[in-house]
């Protein structure tokens, strides 16, 4: 055979070899999109967007599988836990998703060399934590038999390529004093085999009061539409004895003041039933981390505290940091009904406004932030580099929040992203916080009264402190006084403050003021945010009005 008929067949062979292999991803791709139609009506499996992201999952298990021994070491600094359940009856899980992964079979968890007889199942609404190969678990115990105090594991697998958001933000919060679930990244194995690094979180429950000092009471959980509405939509994950399980009262309160109190009494309304100072910092650490996972009917959490007789609200899967690309993310953007009504009051704004930034002048976020991730990257990363398993969602547009597998550069490069993302978004916020401005927009004076009225306007995203205020007069002598112009009628009469006075020398006075004044609010639509109020409350200017008084017997102005 000559030599260009040899080449012939091996071209041949190849091209059939490659065809081949071609085909049979295309087959494997094709059936692992095919899993979300069931689940996503409007998800297109064959779509060159679907198809191509498919080819990569393909080639990354492969690499991954090649490279990742999935046998971690003997020694980690992680907490590890063992499931040891009937093979069959695990499978059963998955029988028919999503409804039978809610149902709980026996197994065994292994914890500090104890065994636990406990109850298993997948855990999680949505496609990712149980359609693909690592699912995320939902273990008790018995009633009497508490592991470290906590009877309800939640072992979720990390929705982003750092692992570390979820983590982060529950510290954070926890920094801030504010009442959040607990997460750690923990080691499983399921029947001896490892399956790979998840997420340890809390259960918001009885045992969750209990362990953060917080009295038995009434802790609500609003996960469905309508719930600012009606109390009735929302569920009771711990209840207060003294109460009946289907009386919603303390919360119909809350909510009746939230729909039926007009603006300029809410902040009187609303501060008899609601802990401000602890929701104002809540609301401070979703500002920072740039959170706008709590919406309308999603991740809202609040405990009643039966000793204030007020609502805290819980810091519960906020999902922020980098799971935004950009970390510029707009300032006040209403979150839920309630939300809304606190950011249209300024006096709130600015209060969280100073939350914000004592937390981010002098690049204090960013040097805590970025010595925790060194500190946990350091912890969890040669157990995740034997983590054959691991995978992210891909939040596309499309909206079919795939499972997408990763490798181990693609890990180490998030967390790169992931310091990178928090000293952006802290410079973001100091550069918004500074931007303030105060003008005099009008001025009036009445010779006849020896009135004088001064507006000024605030106008951007913080207030600005008024120290003092001078005037040029034609008076020789006498003094002069600045009113607060309390119902803002331009004229002087009972229901105005006197704020200072100060007398005329060399034709000049100069009174100090030592006012704040802040900025307004107003309702900009926008659908990017549908999900929480479709509206962005942007600065807008906001004028104070002072009446002047000459006192003195001298005419001029």
């Amino acid at each position: 055979m000559s030599n260009k008929k040899k080449m012939y067949k091996i071209l041949i062979t190849l091209s059939l070899i490659v065809m081949i292999v071609f085909v049979s991803m295309t087959f494997v791709v094709i059936k692992e999109n095919y899993k979300l139609v069931k689940y996503r009506e409007d998800y297109n499996p064959i779509s060159i967007e679907s198809l191509r992201e498919g080819y990569h999952d393909v080639f990354k298990h492969a690499y991954n599988s090649l490279t990742i021994s999935n046998n971690p070491s003997n020694n980690s600094d992680l907490n590890s836990y063992y499931l040891n359940v009937d093979p069959n009856e695990f499978k059963s899980l998955s029988n028919d998703l999503p409804q039978s992964g809610e149902e709980y079979i026996d197994a065994y968890m292994k914890y500090e060399d104890e065994m636990h007889k406990v109850k298993l199942r997948f855990r999680g609404d949505n496609t990712w934590h149980w359609l693909y190969d690592k699912k995320s678990f939902r273990v008790k115990t018995k009633k009497d038999d508490l592991v470290e105090g906590v009877r309800k594991f939640n072992f979720v697998n990390p929705r982003e390529k750092s692992m570390l958001v979820d983590y982060l933000e529950a510290e954070l919060a926890k920094n801030m004093g504010i009442l959040t679930a607990e997460v750690q990244p923990i080691r499983l194995f399921i029947n001896n085999k490892y399956v790979g690094i998840y997420l340890s979180i809390d259960q918001t429950d009885e045992s969750f009061l209990r362990n953060n000092k917080r009295l038995p009471s009434n802790l609500y959980v609003g996960e469905v539409p309508g719930i600012w509405n009606e109390a009735h939509k929302w569920e009771k994950f711990a209840e207060y004895n003294v109460m009946e399980e289907n009386d919603f009262g303390d919360l119909e309160i809350l909510i009746e003041k939230v729909n039926q109190t007009k603006d300029e009494i809410f902040p009187y309304e609303i501060e008899k039933i609601l802990d401000l100072d602890k929701y104002i910092n809540w609301y401070g650490h979703m500002e920072i981390s740039g959170s706008l996972h709590v919406d309308s009917n999603h991740n809202n959490k609040l405990y009643f505290d039966p000793s204030s007789g007020k609502f805290e609200p819980i810091a519960w899967d906020t999902f922020g940091f980098s799971a935004h690309p950009v970390p510029m993310t707009q300032l006040n953007i209403p979150l839920n009904l309630l939300n809304y009504k606190i950011l249209k009051n300024p006096k709130y704004v600015d209060e969280i406004n100073q939350v914000i930034w004592r937390y981010t002048n002098n690049n204090k976020l960013s040097e805590y932030l970025l010595a925790e991730i060194e500190n946990i990257y350091d912890m969890i990363k040669d157990d995740v580099y034997a983590d054959r398993y691991k995978d992210y969602v891909d939040f596309s547009s499309d909206g079919s929040n795939n499972s997408r597998i990763y490798t181990n550069n693609e890990f180490d490069e998030s967390v790169s992203i992931l310091n990178e993302w928090i000293k952006l978004k802290e410079e973001y916020l100091i550069n918004e916080l500074n931007k303030n401005n105060a003008y005099v927009s009008k001025e009036i004076y009445n010779n006849k009264k020896n009135e004088g009225l001064i507006t000024i306007a605030a106008d951007g995203n913080s207030g600005t402190k008024i120290e003092d205020i001078s005037f040029d007069s034609t008076y020789n002598e006498g003094s002069i006084q600045i009113w607060r112009d309390i119902n803002i009628n331009g004229i002087l009469d009972k229901e105005d403050q006197l704020i200072n006075e100060n007398n005329i020398i060399d034709k000049e006075v100069i009174i100090n003021l030592d006012e704040v004044i802040l900025p307004g609010r107003k309702e900009v639509k926008d659908d990017r945010y549908s999900a929480n109020m479709s509206c962005v409350l942007e600065p807008s200017p906001l004028e104070y009005q002072f009446i002047v008084k000459y006192i003195g017997e001298e005419e001029g102005q």
